[in-house]
């Protein structure tokens, strides 16, 4: 009995520790832009990656042109997260209108966090003249390498190509 307590104390420390954070010890940490909360009300931290690429990309249910942005974004995300990509869709959906969010979200079915920013605080970090569809891609040190505004079928397969060769290098 005297070793079992030391041991499962030990062992209780150790899991508290693990926190299931994958990052090992001496590996760079991405930065911290800015938290807000996603379709369920969780607040999320959004952190590049490092030596990685973020894409964050604004939108709002009533615009057409991210509906078909946000659809291709999904795929480029679901072909190149495992290499360092990381999206998050930023909504600036306004109170009255971003209780259909995330409704509209489940029936799309996107794979990257969907994040709300009723206020456009964030857009207009980024992009003073709050027009949309807007993107801005960040490398792993949250420079700026990128700023996307409108879209135009076609865009995204032009993004893909300059990611892949950054996710290459």
């Amino acid at each position: 009995m005297r070793m079992l307590i030391p041991t499962l104390l030990s062992l209780s420390l150790s899991l508290i520790a693990c926190d299931g954070a994958t990052q090992s010890p001496g590996e760079p940490a991405g930065v911290a832009l800015f938290r807000l909360p996603d379709v369920d009300g969780n607040e999320v931290e959004v952190v590049t990656v490092p030596g990685g690429r973020t894409v964050l990309s604004f939108w709002a249910t009533w615009c057409q042109p991210c509906q078909s942005e946000l659809s291709e974004l999904d795929s480029l995300y679901a072909d190149l997260r495992a290499r360092g990509l990381s999206v998050y869709a930023i909504n600036v959906d306004d109170p009255s209108t971003v209780s259909q969010v995330g409704s509209w979200v489940a029936r799309e079915g996107y794979r990257f966090p969907v994040l709300l920013d009723t206020e456009s605080e964030i857009l207009s970090r980024y992009h003073p003249r709050k027009e949309i569809p807007f993107y801005v891609v960040l490398d792993g040190d949250a420079r700026v390498i990128e700023e996307h505004p409108s879209y135009t079928p076609g865009d995204i397969d032009a993004l893909r190509i300059r990611l892949e060769q950054a996710l290459s290098e």
